[in-house]
């Protein structure tokens, strides 16, 4: 890896000091190159990857492999008829797929300052941005990512004479992009005294900025790396796949063309007047804009502001107790706005080629037409209080927030005959309260200095409004946590992530099967319970998020020595931990560890809840187990977040302008407490958080 970072700053004063140009430039080269895992099309090619906890060495340490996907008596078969081996092994893919990369960032800074008048300047900003990235993932002759592909291809005629419509060799992509914009900002500001006692400060601005981006992809089939050359491949004509003759498909075809652009501009204005340093009122407003909303004007804009006010109680002439230092209350209201990229007004699709059956380009439609797209608007109160309290040892702030969002941008289902199966737009009003504290106490402060920093925040959201209320399968089925990246379907009255289940009345004590209630009754018709199951028959647990969370660290010193300690808690939520699905298991892809825990002889009811090993896969069985409520787990707990130990050395040198200092530190040590049995960590389900301790000398001079 390679990084080269170039940075220039510039500034000149001019006339008598009322003018000021300023002049910046960065720019900054980042290159990788390497064995690297390639693209996921050349990883995999929609096989199944490894199962969970599959050893990639054996006991002697050796690499070993599998055939993803594939029979392995029908690949070594395919490999003695002349075909190239089908087993992947993925150590060694890791060489035999290399990937480089190269990116370039450039940023140009011009500025210009000219004082008008006494406490009023006009400002003037611009800033040029060009980025470009060249990728390059060259799938070597020998990797799994080229001999799949090459194998599937490969066409057998009658005499049994193989040839390739996918020629063998290395397989290459090649990807770029390129960036740019241009960033011009104008700004008026004022700072003056107002009368003896007054001081006002504003500025009001204007700004527009552009981006524009376009970029291409292409591939290269039976690729020499030695002489750079490839061979044409047919991407019209169909080909029978080896591993499926009765199916026909195209050689994948990558090449393409992307474009994007962004337009916004936005007008601002903000100020504040402070008087003899005990009360402020402040206000801020911005109008903004951006081609991405409806196509109506007042769609494409839309109005923010807020304005507060705030009161130094200590400035007052009215004595307050002695033991208060400083005390202040404020509060501010006011209406944010939201922009989510993934939404456009217009139609908006990615052509993905040609269709197999009638040659004509096919594309993904992203999103579709929605003239009516509109700002996300949340109106939000902040009531809050700073104070300094005996002395000065104990200093903290207080605050409460109430948010309510209003045009919130969610999916809703949509008739799949239309051809878009979630529609995204505002469908959405939520309402949020909670409150952060935060303190600073000492609480011995002489030669050995104790001190304690305390953070505690609580939160509390409801979704007010929600166009359409969703199936049950889809609450249950988002209810493992609070994944960003997968859909949300909020239920009204309910958190934004929420976590529901199915009743789970205990196993059958004669045949180990989970059971639960159909129209009241105990039973174990599966399919029923699930496809007519509404709303009302789902238990609701709580939010999927911590409501609570925290941390408390103290910190002890004793002259050159320094020792701190970082708890950290969550409180106030839930998720669903995963176990044995049989289906997986009885078909040899994927096992669970609750595998060895389940229901085998009258009388396992009383000491485990893991349903028995049915004779035949049932896929309802598995889905009701997986969405009971037996799995749902509190998610409360306390961490050991981190530890620094540290030794300062005396000033440096005849000067005192040095000092070193030793250190060292230690992250993520471990949960002190979890109100949960479930030996995995709540908030790592997958992988245990890594340990780190860092050993280090800091030198200042």
């Amino acid at each position: 890896r390679e990084r080269t970072t170039l940075m220039s700053n510039q500034n000149l004063s001019m006339l008598d000091g009322k003018l000021q140009l300023g002049m910046g430039l960065n720019f900054i080269l980042n290159r990788s190159e390497g064995s690297n895992q390639g693209p996921s099309s050349l990883r995999f090619n929609g096989a199944n990857p490894l199962y969970n906890y599959g050893q990639l060495v054996d006991d002697a340490g050796n690499a070993t492999g599998y055939y993803p996907g594939i029979r392995e008596s029908f690949a070594q078969g395919a490999e003695q008829a002349g075909l190239l081996s089908w087993e992947l092994n993925p150590l060694e893919e890791l060489e035999l797929v290399q990937r480089n990369t190269r990116e370039e960032d450039v940023r140009l800074n011009l500025s210009a300052t000219y004082q008008l008048i006494s406490g009023l300047t006009a400002e003037v900003y611009y800033q040029f941005w060009k980025g470009s990235s060249e990728d390059e993932n060259l799938a070597l002759p020998g990797s799994y990512a080229a001999r799949d592909l090459i194998n599937r291809y490969t066409q057998r005629d009658s005499t049994g004479r193989l040839t390739y419509a996918v020629p063998r060799g290395a397989i290459l992509d090649l990807s770029s992009g390129q960036s740019r914009s241009n960033n011009f900002r104008g700004i008026l500001r004022l700072d003056r005294e107002v009368g003896k006692k007054g001081q006002i400060n504003g500025l009001a601005g204007y700004e527009v900025k552009t981006l524009r981006g376009n970029g291409s992809t292409n591939r290269y089939y039976g690729y020499n790396p030695e002489t750079g050359i490839s061979i044409p491949v047919d991407y019209e004509g169909l080909h029978a796949l080896y591993i499926n003759p009765s199916r026909s498909a195209r050689i994948p075809y990558s090449d393409g063309v992307s474009g994007m652009a962004d337009n916004f501009l936005s007008s601002f204005i903000n100020g504040s007047y402070s008087y003899d340093g005990r009360y402020t009122v402040s206000f801020s407003g911005r109008r903004d804009a951006s081609n991405l909303f409806g196509v109506k004007t007042n769609q494409k804009t839309v109005p923010l502001w807020s304005t507060g006010l705030a009161w130094n109680l200590t400035g007052e002439s009215w004595e307050l107790p002695k033991w208060v230092d400083y005390l202040r209350i404020r509060t501010t209201y006011g209406v944010n706005g939201n922009v989510n990229k993934n939404v456009a007004a217009m139609t908006t699709s990615r052509m993905i080629g040609t269709s197999n059956y009638t040659s004509l380009p096919v594309g993904n439609l992203i999103s579709p037409p929605n003239p009516k797209l509109r700002w996300e608007k949340i109106r939000i109160l902040n009531l809050g209080t700073d104070f300094d309290l005996v002395g000065n040892r104990l200093s903290g702030t207080f605050e409460f927030y109430r948010k309510q969002g209003e045009d919130l941008i969610g999916d809703l289902p949509f008739a799949p005959n239309t051809g878009v199966e979630r529609f995204r737009g505002n469908f959405a009003n939520t309402l949020t309260k909670g409150f952060d504290l935060q303190l600073t106490g000492v609480v011995i402060d002489r030669k050995f200095r104790w001190q304690i920093d305390y953070f505690h925040s609580h939160v509390r959201e409801k979704v007010e409004q929600y166009e359409l209320e969703s199936t049950v399968q889809d609450y249950l089925g988002q209810a493992a946590g609070a994944d960003p990246s997968s859909p949300i379907f909020p239920l009204e009255g309910r958190p934004v992530y929420a976590v529901y289940s199915l009743p789970f009345v205990g196993l059958d004590p004669n045949t180990g099967d989970p059971q639960g209630y159909l129209d009241g009754e105990v039973s174990t018709d599966y399919a029923t319970i699930i496809n007519t199951a509404s709303t009302q028959d789902m238990t609701y647990h709580g939010a999927a998020r911590p409501t609570h969370f925290g941390s408390f660290r103290n910190t002890f010193s004793w002259g050159n020595w320094s020792l701190s300690a970082n708890v950290v808690y969550r409180l106030g939520y839930y998720y669903r931990r995963k176990s044995v699905r049989y289906a997986t298991v009885l078909t040899g892809v994927q096992g669970h560890g609750d595998f060895s825990q389940r229901w085998q002889q009258p009388g396992d009811e009383v000491f485990t809840q893991v349903p028995s090993l049915p004779g035949s896969r049932n896929t309802f069985r598995d889905s009701f187990y997986s969405y009971s409520s037996v799995l749902v787990e509190k998610g409360d707990h306390v961490r050991l977040q981190d530890v620094r130990l540290s030794y300062r050395f005396q000033e440096l040198g005849r000067s005192g302008l040095g000092s070193l200092e030793l250190f060292s530190y230690a992250n993520n040590l471990g949960i002190i407490w979890k109100s949960s049995d479930d030996p995995l960590d709540p908030d790592f389900r997958t992988m245990k958080p890594l340990r780190s301790l860092t050993l280090g000398l800091r030198l200042s001079y």
